[in-house]
């Protein structure tokens, strides 16, 4: 699914409990800059990052830090950060 064009920007907003219609944004030239970077937050809210740091790190770094999350044991998906309870 990461390496079907659209469809994996599809998955990526279910995940983030995100509307289907950002997908097109994601194709508009000067929108789809705001909407990968929000969308790149909200992945990592959506396991329980919700530092400053983290949010960096995910912009800056995502080759090293999705890696990073993705292989830890400790960190678990806990749905879109809008629906999680007890937010920092």
């Amino acid at each position: 699914a990461a390496f079907i064009p659209g469809y994996s920007h599809y998955i990526w907003l279910q995940l983030i409990g995100k509307p289907l219609w950002w997908v097109v944004l994601v194709f508009v030239p000067i929108a789809s800059t705001l909407v990968i970077v929000a969308m790149k937050i909200d992945l990592v809210r959506a396991f329980g990052k919700h530092k400053l740091s983290e949010h960096a790190a995910a912009l800056f770094l995502p080759f090293y830090y999705f890696p990073k999350i993705g292989f830890d044991s400790k960190v678990k998906y806990l749905g879109p950060a809008e629906e999680q309870k007890n937010l920092p």
